[in-house]
């Protein structure tokens, strides 16, 4: 075969296989069977999956209540007001809301050339206006242009004192401040079971009250009706009596008197006793016992057993009175005696004196006064300048 031809052979040959002609005869593969188709195992379907059930939403809280306050300045003056927990600084902001049960502090501060006169409304006085929030509430603060006065009361027992214009009401709020020259009038109301006595201070008597705005004012109430009471000591006996009558002590020795009352007591001893003196009322010495009756009062009379000698002095010179016994008068000028007993005195000027003479029980002259202790006695010895 020539060259040319063989080249021709195997490109014929290189195109059939090109083209997959399948080979004829015996260099033709074998045919390979396809596989069986192989069953699926079957899938069981899926389980259904519970839906997550809805959770409930918790209850709503409820907001706590809200109160709101509510403050109003008045008045010829100008001033601020700011609050505690802040919110309110009227000027600016004159309301706010806070929660039931809050602690709000008010303070008011008047601005230059005016005064702060007070509270009104939930509110009163010139101090801190404090409140626990239970509602809505309005205060008004009050400021005056000008110079402000304070008055102040004071209350003695039991009764009420308020004022006009508003600002007094003693008990409870016993000063205020006033704009000066403002005319007050303040009224005096006892408590039960007593009566109004009368002011003192900026005004005296008891009707109504109207002091200057600058002021500090007494006013003082007293039992409408009062006990006086008679105790009597000491080693002797004797009675006691009043006027008004009332007491008879011996017998009787207590009576409620009205209060205001001028009761007079009188002592007198028995015989062989002598009146030695008064203590507790305001009442000393052996005359008698003047008590203006403005409460409860005790009154003691003291009685010893013997007869009381009483020396005075008088006449615008000095001197002594002495006796055996117990007078020595200058220091001690009264002495008990056992009634019956006779005592002599003597009377002695000093230096740059003389003695002018004896008055009582008997006694006269320059000598020495002898006296019989029968009662109480009194002797009066006068000394003169020379």
């Amino acid at each position: 075969m020539s060259r040319v031809a063989a080249i021709t052979l195997i490109l014929t040959l290189v195109a059939a296989c090109s083209e997959d002609v399948p080979l004829g005869g015996s260099d033709a593969p074998p045919s390979i069977d396809a596989p069986a188709s192989i069953d699926a195992p079957p899938i069981d379907a899926a389980l259904p999956i519970d839906a997550p059930q809805p959770i409930d939403a918790p209850p709503p809280i409820d907001a706590p209540p809200t109160f709101t306050v509510t403050v109003t300045t008045s008045g010829t003056g100008t001033g601020d007001v700011v609050s505690s927990p802040a919110g309110i600084d009227c000027g600016v902001d004159c309301s706010e809301v806070y929660a039931a049960g809050t602690m709000v502090t008010l303070v008011a501060t008047p601005t230059a050339g005016s005064t702060f006169v007070g509270w009104s409304g939930a509110c009163a006085g010139t101090g801190t206006c404090d409140v626990v929030l239970t509602g809505d509430l309005a205060v008004t603060a009050t400021f005056t242009q000008g110079a402000t006065c304070s008055l102040t009361v004071t209350v003695v027992g039991n009764g009420l004192v308020t004022s006009v214009p508003a600002g007094i009401n003693c008990g409870i709020d016993c000063t205020e401040d006033y704009a000066c020259g403002t005319l007050v009038t303040l009224v005096a109301t006892p408590a039960a079971g007593w009566v109004f006595a009368g002011w003192s201070g900026g005004c005296s008597g008891s009707g109504a009250c109207t002091p200057a705005a600058a002021a500090s004012i007494t006013a003082t109430f007293t039992p409408s009706s009062a006990l006086l009471i008679v105790t009597r000591s000491g080693t002797g006996t004797g009675s006691v009596a009043s006027s008004p009558a009332g007491i008879t002590c011996g017998a009787d020795c207590s009576e409620a008197y009205a209060a205001g009352t001028t009761v007079t007591l009188v002592a007198t001893p028995a015989a062989g006793s002598s009146f030695i003196g008064w203590s507790g009322g305001g009442c000393t010495g052996t005359s008698v016992c003047t008590v203006t009756i403005a409460g409860s009062v005790t009154v003691n009379a003291r009685f010893d057993v013997g007869c009381q000698l009483t020396a005075v002095r008088s006449g615008l010179g000095t001197g002594t009175i002495v006796s055996a016994g117990g007078i020595n008068c200058g220091a001690s000028c009264q002495a008990l005696f056992a009634c019956g007993t006779i005592v002599t005195v003597t009377a002695s000027p000093a230096a740059g004196s003389s003695f002018a003479g004896w008055t009582g029980a008997g006694c006269s002259g320059l000598g020495p006064c002898t006296v019989s202790m029968s009662s109480d006695i009194t002797v009066t010895g006068r000394f003169d300048m020379p």
